[in-house]
């Protein structure tokens, strides 16, 4: 296809820029390690955001840091590290659809 550009004198075509390639999906392994590793920074995220409400909470002088916040603590980063390999072997048991 060729486009024209008006001047004062004559009208010249100009040749259609070229169509940029398609970007290629990355492998379903890189892609599951990109995947899973968001998973757990975002989940490690909401650990961190809930440890620091807990230490408002611990702050009070009402309420102690006991072995129960800890184990609770604990069971909370377990399940974020259980998401996160979960995302990864569902990436690769169950790929995503292609488009």
């Amino acid at each position: 296809m060729t486009h024209f550009r008006m001047s004062d004198e004559t009208t010249q075509p100009v040749p259609a820029p070229a169509p940029r390639p398609l970007p290629v999906p990355a492998p379903a392994s890189v892609d599951a390690w990109v995947r899973a590793r968001r998973t757990l920074m975002w989940a490690l995220l909401s650990t961190v955001l809930a440890t620091a409400c807990a230490g408002l909470l611990a702050a009070l002088p009402s309420v102690e840091w006991t072995a129960d916040w800890w184990r609770a603590l604990a069971l909370k980063v377990a399940v974020d590290v259980l998401t996160a390999v979960c995302a990864y072997v569902g990436r690769h048991v169950v790929p995503p659809p292609t488009t």
